[in-house]
């Protein structure tokens, strides 16, 4: 079986850990929740949509369910983050369904350069929420849903406020631009036919080339990665949609029906039909 590229989490966690040695995700994953990730020391690589950012203390990263993603090392050192998982309904104990939509109107896969009062804020509302998480009784989940909704506030203010060069959307800091270009492409025609003669040619190199800079990038090869984003899309139409699955499997590039099965049991360890019932009775 494939490493698993989907991550199931509670709704909502919150883990504040530490890596002397920091430490490189195995393969890129996905959530169905929202990911806030605030690292407080430390340095990463973030591989996030079709290109790879520099992460540094104090930086903030936000990523949207089903968007694939990794972080890496720069260096061997000392790393410390908080990171939570939320739905946005999570917040339907204190607020409106409208008031939800409206608070994560602006939330979308981003990088967020804190500047000192921002990055002091965001890290004592992730304590209070982790503080609030270890305790079990009533009040204790009252008072982390509340401070949940002061640190997607705060978030949301930063997100709305006047463009001053703190949401990092571009400037690749890795410069394999070659594969970060077929990573781009696969993300915008995953539902035709790529196959790796096709995807080596397009960013012009060589096959043998272009498989050996992509697994070195990705920890994958590309036929994992691409059945990996097509599974993502899978995932998001059994959740959102009823459409049958062969309808699915045509929306999403797979050749068949039971080629998608196959590839969607080999990283869920269950058949999407089942999944889907699954999802559907929670």
């Amino acid at each position: 079986m494939e490493t698993m590229t989907y991550e199931i989490t509670e709704n909502p966690s919150v883990e504040l850990l530490e890596f002397p040695l920091g430490f490189d995700m195995a393969s890129p994953h996905y959530h169905d929740l929202y990911e806030i990730y605030l690292l407080l020391e430390g340095e990463r690589y973030i591989f996030l949509n079709d290109e790879a950012h520099y992460l540094q203390k104090g930086d903030l990263f936000i990523v949207e369910p089903f968007v694939l993603h990794s972080t890496r090392n720069t260096t061997p050192q000392y790393l410390k983050r908080y990171l939570i998982n939320l739905s946005p309904d999570v917040l339907l104990s204190i607020l409106s369904r409208e008031e939800v939509e409206k608070l994560f109107k602006n939330f979308s896969t981003c990088i967020i350069r804190l500047d000192e009062m921002q990055y002091q804020e965001m890290y004592d509302l992730f304590k209070k929420v982790d503080l609030y998480s270890q305790r079990s009784d009533k009040r204790g989940v009252k008072l982390m849903h509340a401070t949940i909704f002061c640190l997607i506030d705060c978030v949301d203010r930063v997100l709305r406020a006047e463009k001053d060069e703190k949401i990092i959307l571009q400037n690749s800091v890795i410069q394999q631009h070659e594969i970060l270009n077929a990573i781009n492409y696969v993300h915008e025609n995953y539902t035709e036919n790529i196959t790796l003669d096709f995807i080596s040619e397009y960013v012009h190199m060589s096959k043998s080339n272009f498989c050996r800079v992509f697994r070195n990038l990705t920890n994958e090869t590309f036929s994992q990665y691409l059945n990996k984003y097509r599974i993502t899309r899978v995932h998001r139409l059994l959740v959102e949609t009823n459409l049958p699955l062969g309808e699915i499997a045509s929306q999403t590039g797979f050749t068949s029906t039971a080629h998608m099965t196959r590839i969607f049991h080999q990283l869920h360890g269950k058949s999407p039909s089942v999944f889907r019932k699954g999802v559907k009775n929670i």
